[in-house]
């Protein structure tokens, strides 16, 4: 494949992990960044207006506890996300994708706005959506929580 079949690579090298990832048995559900509540609370009209004109939720958030040994975790970005198939005839990629779209954290820290885009401009229709949580401790270690539409 590529023409590198069959011969000797010119140099090999190793990247230690500056921090190897948490084990699954102690990330209990209560320590993981999260959405506790969302409103709308009907997801389906979520799904709906991602598909069309798009809105806001607010969000109710579980903040991240890293487990025993682990370095405090903050909040760096909560964000909504879509794309879709492109309109037929149109050029370009096979798949709209958009930018993030940033939302905005209460005061204290407990609630958040994110707002969502409808049907991506270019696109047939909206295939995919998101709506993310990342929690990032000082040595880039990352706990993230996606709620997925399709």
């Amino acid at each position: 494949m590529n023409g590198q079949q069959g011969k000797t690579p010119v140099a090999t090298y190793k990247v230690p992990l500056r921090n190897a990832p948490y084990p699954f048995a102690q990330l209990l559900s209560a320590s993981y960044p999260m959405f506790s509540t969302i409103a709308p609370a009907d997801e389906s009209l979520i799904a709906a207006a991602f598909k069309t004109n798009g809105g806001t939720i607010t969000a109710t958030l579980q903040t991240a506890t890293p487990p025993a040994g682990g370095l405090p975790m903050a909040r760096s970005s909560v964000y909504s996300f879509r794309q879709g198939p492109r309109d037929a005839g149109a050029s370009g990629p096979t798949t709209v994708r958009t930018a993030a779209m940033g939302g905005t954290v209460a005061a204290d820290g407990k609630t958040a706005t994110i707002p969502y885009g409808g049907k991506p401009d270019g696109a047939s229709a909206t295939s995919y959506a998101e709506f993310g949580l990342i929690h990032t401790d000082r040595n880039g270690r990352e706990m993230v929580y996606t709620l997925q539409y399709r």
